[in-house]
């Protein structure tokens, strides 16, 4: 609001009425505020703001902050009465402000507070609170403030217990990462929370038609966009199984062919787990293919007599400290072997909390 020139003395008094009401208004304000703190303080149901230490000197925060109001105040007062007017505007509207920005520090939580739940309790002065369980959870939520660094570090502290907890024994890191889920839910920017979030997400099985190659010889190993049938007839969606696409040209060569992909792993996976099967369009085929897989140049699989009559073989293969993985298909254009269901995984006693869930 910008007052009138003063020109008069009957003017000043006019001016000051205005600006004194306000003044008043926000003294009444502040009082409220500041009787409803003084009584909750007693109550330990708030926590006055820490102290703070300005050029060597400790001081208290709440006492500074409410000493700031007060000199807004008295300039907006003063600034009346030197007749500059557009200061005495803006010292009354900051206090205003002010007296807002005290109201959520001191009295409304920004966590998880009920803001509404806090105004309606405000609007009841200093009353005592009913002192029944159900009141007194009621009031001590709506008036509580933010948590403090340490009580907040406190239950960050038992959220990640509580998940190592439950993924040191069996390596269950499904329920392990639900549980820092959780925690960042109260706390979703929390950097502890979120760093334990990337841990336990470092054990989550990648699909092995998902791996990049570093490089292949002879095709590739592949999938289609199209569904698969092994030869007993059980489907495979087209991101469940890979299969060798040979280099064989134009035409189809009745050779026998050999598509060698590696993979850089670098020790991430422990376990290299699928199933073998045969693909359906070649159930009744005489071909005989394999299928290897080498870890550093050492064999850690070799399947061979896939061929017609050919029943699935699951695999479990330890990878640990292996870097580079490299997988062979030898067959031939006419016979087709596919591995199915198959994941590279950081820790396979988790994993199977995978498959279960």
């Amino acid at each position: 609001m910008i007052v009138p020139p003063i020109a008069c003395p009957g003017m000043v008094q006019t001016a000051l009425s205005r600006y004194i009401s306000v003044v008043f208004a926000l003294i009444e304000d502040v009082f409220l505020i500041a009787s409803d703190i003084r009584s909750k303080l007693k109550k330990g149901v708030i926590c006055e703001m820490p102290n703070i230490e300005i050029l060597g000197y400790t001081l208290n925060s709440s006492i500074l902050a409410i000493a700031t109001l007060v000199a807004l105040i008295v300039a907006s007062i003063a600034a009346v009465l030197a007749e500059r007017k557009v200061l005495a505007f803006i010292g009354t509207i900051l206090a205003e402000l002010f007296l807002g920005f005290l109201f959520v520090i001191l009295v409304v939580p920004n966590t998880s507070g009920n803001v509404t739940q806090s105004s309606s309790l405000l609007s009841q002065g200093s009353q005592e609170p009913n002192t029944s369980p159900e009141t007194a959870r009621t009031w001590s939520s709506a008036f509580s403030p933010s948590p403090e660094p340490e009580s907040k570090k406190s239950k960050v502290d038992t959220i990640i217990e509580e998940a190592s907890q439950v993924f040191l024994p069996n390596g269950e890191y499904i329920l392990a990462r639900n549980i820092i889920l959780s925690g960042l839910t109260e706390y979703p920017s929390n950097t502890e929370l979120l760093g334990e979030l990337d841990y336990y997400k470092s054990f989550e099985p990648i699909r092995f038609s998902e791996m990049y190659e570093l490089m292949s010889e002879g095709g590739a190993i592949t999938t289609y966009t199209v569904k698969r049938t092994d030869n007993l007839g059980t489907v495979y969606e087209s991101y469940d199984y890979v299969l060798a696409d040979y280099d064989s040209g134009l035409f189809v060569s009745s050779d026998r062919k050999k598509v060698a992909t590696t993979y850089m792993i670098n020790g991430k996976y422990t376990n290299f787990y699928g199933t073998i099967v045969l693909d359906d369009i070649h159930k009744n085929t005489d071909l005989v293919g394999l299928i290897r897989v080498l870890g550093d140049g050492v064999i850690l699989l070799e399947q061979g007599g896939i061929t017609k009559g050919f029943l699935p073989v699951d695999f479990n293969i330890d990878l640990t400290g292996v870097r580079q993985l490299v997988v062979e298909f030898e067959g031939y254009d006419q016979l087709k072997s596919l591995i199915v269901n198959s994941y590279l995984v950081n820790n396979f006693l988790g994993f199977s909390a995978f498959i279960r869930e």
